[in-house]
């Protein structure tokens, strides 16, 4: 039997690659077989609907009622188990914990992009999560911006972890370790910087879990966010 799980995506300020994890992660959960909803919660602007080259997907105004049958409306189908809701820009008139515990009688696997600036309904949605992953830029500047939100209250406390992305020349070899020893939380995922896996991934309907750079690292984290995932769970599940 399933055991559903959400997900929550957050970043420091800047453009760590909040959505570029979140895509990755969500089509890697679907390509283990669990039914996964992708939900763009970036309180500034969405980018998934131009990354799954979904032309026509409209930002949804909100639910009235709050429903299932309102929610599978609003679902676009990306690929075989895997639906996106656009709910980014100003948040919707929803609540974020019903959503939330909705999506998770629907979806063994919810993962939500939720950018870097959150509002009451991001937080609402984290208040519901299982997981809360930091997604961290190891360069002096990602370090130091995410050092400052790590140590605050900008959501709520739940399980979590970071994944480090654009693991470049100009990174700081210790900054996970640093991060993870003094915020006491687990280095989840390493992912490198490629400009190629990058172009990849950027194709139509091309998610980044499928360039061979980055296949690794999201099915190691498929497997540490989500029970059902082969060999997942494990000591690190909060």
């Amino acid at each position: 039997m399933s055991r559903a799980r959400i997900v929550a995506v957050a970043s420091a300020k800047g453009s760590p690659g909040c959505s570029f994890v979140a895509l990755g992660l969500a089509a890697r959960l679907a390509q283990a077989g669990l039914a996964t909803l992708l939900i763009d919660a970036d309180a500034e602007a969405g980018s998934l609907a131009t990354s799954l080259d979904l032309a026509r997907l409209e930002p949804s105004p909100g639910f009235t009622p709050l429903t299932e049958a309102a929610l599978a409306g609003a679902t676009v189908d990306v690929s075989a188990g895997l639906g996106c809701l656009d709910l980014s820009g100003d948040p919707p008139e929803v609540d974020g914990r019903a959503l939330a515990e909705l999506a998770r009688l629907r979806y063994p696997a919810v993962v939500i992009d939720l950018g870097h600036r959150p509002a009451r309904f991001q937080r609402e949605l984290v208040a519901a999560a299982d997981w809360l992953l930091w997604v961290v830029a190891p360069d002096r500047t990602g370090f130091e911006r995410a050092d400052r939100i790590l140590g605050g209250d900008a959501l709520p406390r739940v399980g979590a972890g970071i994944v480090l992305n654009r693991l470049g020349p100009d990174r700081l070899s210790d900054a996970g370790s640093v991060l993870a020893e003094r915020h006491r939380l687990p280095l989840l995922a390493r992912l490198p910087e490629s400009a190629r896996g990058a172009r990849d991934a950027a194709r139509r309907c091309s998610s980044p879990h499928r360039a061979r750079e980055f296949r690794r690292p999201f099915a190691e984290l498929a497997r540490c966010v989500h029970p059902d995932i082969l060999g997942g769970g494990g000591e690190r599940w909060p």
